[in-house]
């Protein structure tokens, strides 16, 4: 799927996909380019340990806004 998107398309992204920590990351790497700039990306189950990479590369690459739990 993410290949038939275009890079900028995306306003809202909803990762809740791969658990792995590889798989996590593979998925923000290869749909974080379809995110356009000013639009929101939400990782789900962030806090988990497997999830560590991605949390990092959003630290390092992203705007935060406050944290909210459901």
């Amino acid at each position: 799927m993410v290949h038939q998107l275009a890079d900028q398309s995306i306003d809202l992204l909803y990762l809740d996909g791969n658990f792995s920590a590889k798989g996590s990351y593979l998925d923000l790497q290869l749909y974080y380019p379809k995110v356009k700039g000013g639009g929101y990306i939400i990782l789900n189950n962030s806090d988990s340990p497997s999830k560590k990479q991605s949390l990092n590369f959003l630290m390092n690459k992203c705007s935060w806004l406050k944290t909210q739990s459901i």
